[in-house]
C-alpha cells in the first residue's frame, strides 16, 4: 500500500498546507508593516500555493482503483466473507479512507490561513468562492486525466493554458469540473466544522485539567 508513489502524493499532499502558511503570514504582516517585500512576495507565493493545492484533493480520487479495479470488484463479489482476499480487500478500503482522509484534511488547512487572511484585508471569502473551487477542480482534472503536475504552470504555462480553457468549453468536461467543484465546496465545509468542533473540544479538554 506505501509505495513510494503513494509517500510522493502525501508530501505533495501537504505541500500547500506550508505554503498557505507562509502565504497568510507574508499577507499579514504585509497588512500591518505595509513592507513592500511582503507585498511583492504575496502573488507568487499565492501562485504557488493555488498550484499545488489541488495535489490535495487528487487523494480522494484514488478510490477509483478500488471501485473499478477488476481485482477488488471480483473480491467483492465473492460468496464466502471468511476468504482472505476479502481481507486483503477491507484492508485496501481502510488505507484509502486513511489516504483521502489525510488529501481532505490538507485540503481544509491549506484554505483556512487563507480565509483568515482575506477576512484581515476586509474581503469576504464568500465572494472568491466559486471561481476558486472551479479553479482547483480544473486543476484535478488536469492532474488526473491529463497526467499534467503542478510545476507544468511554470515549464508550459501555454499549454497548460490551451488545455484548461479546452476543457471549459467542452459541455461535458465543464459539467464534471463544475460537479467536482461543488464537491469539493462541500468537503471543505465539512472539514472546516469538524476542525473547528476538534479545536473546541481539546480547549475545554485543556480547560478541564486546569
Amino acid at each position: 500500500m506505501l509505495s513510494t508513489w503513494t509517500l510522493w502524493n502525501l508530501f505533495l499532499a501537504a505541500v500547500p498546507v506550508l505554503l498557505a502558511q507562509a502565504l497568510a503570514r507574508t499577507a499579514r504582516w504585509a497588512r500591518v508593516e505595509r513592507r513592500r517585500l511582503a507585498l511583492a512576495a504575496i502573488v507568487p507565493l499565492g501562485l504557488l500555493w493555488l498550484a499545488f493545492l489541488p495535489n490535495a484533493c487528487y487523494l480522494m480520487t484514488e478510490w477509483r482503483h478500488f471501485l473499478f479495479n477488476p481485482h477488488f470488484q471480483a473480491v467483492r463479489e465473492t460468496t464466502n466473507p471468511n476468504d482472505l482476499s476479502a481481507l486483503r480487500v477491507a484492508k485496501q478500503a481502510a488505507f484509502l479512507l486513511a489516504y483521502s482522509g489525510f488529501g481532505m484534511a490538507c485540503f481544509a488547512l491549506s484554505i483556512r490561513p487563507i480565509v483568515r487572511a482575506l477576512k484581515c484585508w476586509s474581503i469576504r471569502p464568500v465572494r472568491v468562492a466559486v471561481p476558486f473551487f472551479v479553479l482547483v477542480s480544473l486543476g484535478v482534472y488536469l492532474g488526473l486525466i491529463v497526467r499534467l503536475n503542478s510545476w507544468d504552470l511554470a515549464l508550459r504555462p501555454t499549454y497548460v493554458a490551451f488545455l484548461a480553457l479546452r476543457a471549459l468549453v467542452h459541455p461535458t468536461l465543464l459539467a464534471v469540473i463544475l460537479g467536482y467543484a461543488a464537491v469539493l465546496a462541500a468537503s471543505y465545509v465539512f472539514c472546516d466544522i469538524w476542525i473547528d468542533g476538534l479545536k473546541l473540544r481539546m480547549h475545554r479538554l485543556r480547560w478541564a485539567r486546569s
